[in-house]
């Protein structure tokens, strides 16, 4: 169940100073977002466990997207953690008992600088249906967790504690009843973390842990230092034994330390530790000793990213290296080879490098399951051949950016999984499948930026500066990254660099290193149009010592460099930029002066990271900024909206905002509307930052690394760093909104116009089984959002609804009420729909719940008829969808209840067909509904045959009860011929005229429940429908085939129901005739079928 962040029915008083929006946000139900991909890149798993004695249920936690449940092998995903306080999901542990026991540790292990952040420790107690958290929530990212394999009570966790600053919760925590309060058993300082925690499979007394020393800063990284070590333990944690180098380790300081043992044999042990000479070292006396049995220069390649190793659980001399590749050793560990299918970075039949958990079948250890950087793949030959997971939507996104083709695409870089770019929506029957994703860029994403004004051709951004602009049609990359100003200078990108397109010239883009950089050429050449705009401290400036022990230095750490640039664009010539040690400059005059303004910012943290920065579209003097100051241990959000251009800051940061804050956008229509993204969600204000809510509807606890506005449709796309793409279609009805919105019986919030397309089938195949991504594209038509309430309606959320309705119940119970005789109010809206003579096309019903909702117009025009079996129980005045209506403006009208309002909305003309005109459609339109009116006298033929076979069987049945007394009087006593009776002569006519009806409705239409594939070619609807799909088969108008089909349908149609009249007129006539003459009873009259 979705929670309201408060009452609906608060006061205002408390409303204005809380900071909290008072909305029920299930109301907004009528606005939920959808997911569109991509799953074709998939993204980080940090670890994957399956229940051993049912492989076909496994488990993935992803890095930032929450955790994931299979129970077909891997074949479907279903997420189980979105309502949860948090998506960085780390340690995953199935008991080996209860299967249905699984305990999660949040915050990922896995420490690189866009890790997210956890708080705690989660227990499920069914299977992942329902999540408790067991406590740790300080901890900040649970690593490693170990169960005792009888006793469901026992739980250790491997506590790393925090990434970007010092705490003391962190070490190894013992449960011993099942998680309601646990023990700090082993805990060296507030730098040194608990890395890893095994348990011997034969004596779950005897615990292997390893505690590890690592820091982060904005510009290092460090691994290793005098808190690492390795410790045994042979009485449940109670006591500790630390081995060093007399006891085989490697000498000096150490860093990561990971174990493994071996199933099959449990006095071996190997450890991959991580020191000045890394090493893997084996132990076959249960930890007592250990020997270097490999220390070549890959044996931990980077191990602060990367450090499991696994043992085969049926051969302690087979072990899994689990790294930037998946090496196997058959010796012990003393060689090992690398598993050619896992490798990088050939496109073709190979899988992801940069490998975080591998699982393996202890029955069958053929059979691995992977999950790296770019997601899950599956073996059942021990890696020789895998099956790639392509319907895990867990890409993490930096950026994300939109264009303006029809429909519109979306474009953004993605964590070690390159750019790429997909639409928002496709003229393509299904849905959004990854074929309609292109990679437009390699390496890990960053910004993707199209040409403003061909979007063929696009900029895209990897780690370390790296720019390049694409072609899409030729497939040419070419290299545009800046050159410094001088041979002296060394030019400062940050990971991820700032980027933006000018938006009064569409040759010009800017790129910030610690410089502006300009160009007017597309990237061709580039002049420097500011000073260093960063604090340039050298004290910050040690990314290129990073790494610790073992040296890391990627660009990741790339400090004091600019990541924001933002023009104005609504005034040429002003442009924020903003830096990764808190910087913040503005310039009014495109680069010729800049002015710091980040001391006016004075509730924001010193020095701390400007992600987005978002200039007004209402006011040239104001943008919206967001400070993340979380690497330095800091994860409260901060969002400012800044005034005169820098001279002023207002704090619009909010106590129920959570999560560190990253981007910002302001709506182009309603400038007192904002979207705010967080580590932790999306927040949306509607009172210009004054307060906050958070958008749960269909939008997971996941971070919302960045957004963008698609003016023309009104859409919100969420850039997620863990969920892929996210797109709130037509958000409008958020303008204006408050709690006293809720209030009214029914009311229009805004109408989307309806966008024609003709559908077609996607690229590949229309067969794809169940294993493919299939994301949900915009509902087709014109959308209509209302506000509706009244407690008539039903609440969108079952569970607050079974509350409401158990209200209800007792409060009737309790008092006699004076309203049963008052007829109840409808929940159905229904809604008219006029052309632009005033002439009704179509109406239709729909039902409402409380809150926001969207009604869907599919432009459909009134159809004709129903066969008889196939009339409503309900509305039985709606006729059945018939053609599409031509574009143009039509008039809708909801009414509900005693409620109603009219407005307009446009149907909009599909822009590929540009030789199409009007007149073509409206011909096309007209020759589809003569097919429908033929249809619609069809119809009403096979009900004459149906109503004419009702009463020929009343009438059978009084015959033959008539039959069945002959002889009850004298009169029939004294009969010599029964068969002469008017009775036995009505009973003979009947059976003949219900053989003659089948006929006559078989040549009519195709009869349900046919056995069979028997001819349908001469039946009247086959020529009906033949001649309406030709007419309707195109988008412009009919071809002259066309017509003459229509007009061969005409003819059969007038065949078939001139028969249909010429038995109601004379042989159903004759009948009842005889009927009316037998003395039976009376019967009601059939009218033959006019035709037109």
């Amino acid at each position: 169940m979705k929670k309201s962040l408060t009452s609906l029915f608060v006061s205002a008083a408390l409303f204005a100073s809380s900071s909290y929006a008072a909305i029920d946000t299930d109301l907004l139900s009528g606005i939920k977002a959808r997911h569109i991909g991509p799953a074709a890149t998939s993204g980080r798993i940090s670890d994957i466990e399956a229940v051993p004695s049912n492989p076909n249920i496994i488990y993935a936690s992803a890095a930032s997207g929450g955790v994931w449940k299979s129970e077909n092998a891997g074949l479907n995903w279903q997420p189980i953690f979105d309502d949860e306080e948090w998506a960085s999901t780390g340690a995953l542990a199935v008991h080996p008992a209860i299967p249905d026991i699984v305990w999660l540790g949040t915050g990922e292990g896995n420490v690189r600088n866009s890790t997210s952040i956890g708080g705690g420790i989660y227990k499920s107690m069914d299977g992942g249906k329902t999540w408790q958290n067991m406590g740790l929530k300080t901890t900040e990212r649970i690593n490693r967790i170990a169960l005792h394999p009888t006793n469901p009570d026992i739980a250790y966790a491997a506590a790393l504690g925090t990434l970007w600053s010092k705490n003391e919760d962190r070490g190894i925590y013992k449960t011993t009843d099942g998680g309601k309060t646990w023990q700090k058993i082993l805990y060296v300082d507030n730098v040194t973390g608990a890395s890893d925690i095994k348990m011997d499979p034969s004596n779950p007394n005897k615990l292997y842990a390893s505690m590890w020393q690592f820091q982060r800063w904005p510009d290092k990284f460090e691994s290793g230092g005098p808190g690492s070590g390795m410790y045994v333990s042979i009485d449940g944690g109670e006591t500790w034994q630390q081995r060093t180098s007399a006891d085989g380790l490697p000498k000096g300081e150490l860093g990561r330390i990971t174990f493994d043992i071996a199933e099959s044999q449990p006095s071996t042990v190997y450890a991959l530790v991580e020191a000045e000479k890394s090493a893997l070292l084996r132990s076959d006396d249960g930890g007592d000793s250990w020997k270097t049995v490999n220390s070549e220069y890959n044996v931990a390649d980077r191990p602060f990213y990367y450090s499991e190793i696994e043992v085969d659980p049926t051969n302690p001399d087979i072990i899994y290296n689990i790294a930037t590749f998946i090496r196997r050793s058959i010796d012990g560990g003393k060689t090992f080879s690398k598993i050619d299918k896992v490798d990088c970075c050939a496109t073709g039949n190979t899988i992801h490098i940069d490998n975080h958990s591998l699982w393996i079948n202890p029955k069958n250890p053929e059979h691995l399951i992977l999950g790296n950087d770019g997601g899950i793949a599956i073996t059942q030959d021990k890696g020789d051949s895998w099956r790639f997971v392509q319907n895990l939507a867990v890409s993490q996104f930096y950026h994300i950016r939109v264009d303006d083709a029809v429909p519109y695409n979306v474009y953004g870089g993605l964590q070690d999984n390159g750019s790429w770019r997909g639409p928002a929506e496709v003229f393509h029957t299904a849905g959004i499948r990854n074929v309609h994703w292109q990679e437009v860029g390699f390496g890990d994403g960053f910004d993707t930026m199209p040409f403003p004004d061909d979007v063929t051709k696009g900029y895209v951004q990897s780690q370390g500066g790296y720019l390049n602009r694409y072609d899409l049609v030729t497939g040419e990359q070419k290299l545009i990254r800046p050159a410094a100003p001088d041979y002296e200078t060394e030019l400062r990108f940050n990971w991820n660099a700032g980027l933006a397109q000018d938006p009064f010239d569409a040759n010009t883009i800017y790129y910030g290193s610690q410089f502006v950089h300009k160009s007017t050429d597309r990237g061709e050449t580039w002049q420097v149009i500011s000073k260093d705009l960063s604090t340039n401290n050298p004290d910050w400036q040690r990314y290129k010592e990073s790494g610790g022990l073992t040296p890391d230095v990627t660009a990741a750490e790339n400090h004091t460099a600019i990541i924001t640039i933002a023009p104005s664009p609504i005034k040429q010539g002003v442009i924020w930029v903003a830096t990764d040690d808190g910087r913040i400059h503005v310039t009014q005059d495109g680069g010729d002066t800049w002015k710091s303004v980040e001391k006016k910012a004075r509730k924001a943290p010193k020095n701390a990271f400007v992600p987005h920065i978002q200039p007004s579209l209402h006011n040239p003097e104001e943008a919206f900024i967001v400070f993340d100051n979380h690497r330095r241990g800091d994860m409260k959000p901060y969002v400012f909206k800044a005034s005169k251009y820098g001279s002023k800051f207002t704090n619009l940061t909010a106590k129920n905002i959570r999560g560190y804050a990253l981007s910002v956008v302001q709506d182009h229509v309603d400038e007192d509307l904002l979207f705010l993204g967080t580590e932790l969600g999306l927040y949306a204000s509607t009172d210009g930052g004054d307060s906050w809510f958070k958008y749960d509807q269909n939008v997971p606890t996941v971070s919302v690394m960045d957004m963008a506005i698609q003016q023309r449709e009104n859409d919100l796309v969420l850039g997620t760093h863990g969920r892929s793409v996210i797109v709130i279609d037509d958000y409008s009805p958020l303008r204006g909104l408050n709690e006293k919105s809720f209030n009214a019986s029914l009311k229009l919030l805004s109408v989307g116009d309806g966008q024609q397309y003709v559908s077609s089938r996607a690229p590949s195949t229309r067969f794809w089984g169940d294993a493919a991504y299939v994301g949900d594209n915009e509902v087709y038509g014109v959308t209509i959002n209302v506000m509706a309430s009244g407690d008539h309606l039903v609440h969108p959320d079952e569970d607050k609804e079974k509350a409401r309705q158990l209200a209800k119940a007792k409060k009737a119970a309790s008092k006699d009420s004076d309203k049963k005789d008052e007829k109840p109010l409808s929940e159905k809206a229904r809604v008219t729909v006029k052309d632009a003579n005033g002439e009704v096309v179509r109406t239709f019903v729909t039902k409402l719940k409380q809150g926001v909702n969207r009604i869907v117009w599919g432009l459909e025009s009134d159809g004709q008829g129903r066969m008889p079996g196939q009339e409503p129980k309900e509305d039985k005045d709606i006729k059945p969808a018939g053609p599409e209506v031509v574009p143009g403006t039509y008039t809708i009208h909801v009414k509900l209840n005693d409620n109603e309002f009219e407005t307009t909305a446009k149907v909009l003309k599909d822009p590929r067909f540009t030789d199409v005109t009007m007149a073509d459609m409206k011909a096309r339109y007209a020759l589809e509904h003569q097919a429908v009116a033929m249809y619609g006298t069809l119809t009403k033929a096979v009900h004459a045959l149906h109503d004419s076979k009702k009463d020929i069987e009343v009438i059978k049945a009084m015959a033959d009860k008539a039959l069945e007394d002959f002889g009850s009087t004298e009169a029939e006593n004294k009969a010599e011929n029964k068969d002469e009776l008017p009775a036995s002569k009505l009973a003979k006519s009947a059976d003949e005229l219900i053989k003659k009806i089948g006929e006559l409705d078989k040549n009519l239409r195709s009869i349900p429940k046919t056995t069979g594939i028997v001819d349908e070619t001469y039946k009247v609807t086959s020529h009906v429908f033949m001649a309406w799909g030709y007419a309707g088969g195109r988008y412009g108008k009919p071809s002259p085939t066309a017509e003459i089909y229509l007009e061969k349908a005409k003819i059969e149609l007038d065949k078939g129901v001139g028969k249909v009249n010429e038995f109601i007129q004379q042989d159903l006539t004759e009948f009842k005739q005889a009927y009316q003459a037998s003395g039976l009873g009376l019967l009601s009259t059939t009218q033959p079928i006019a035709l037109n």
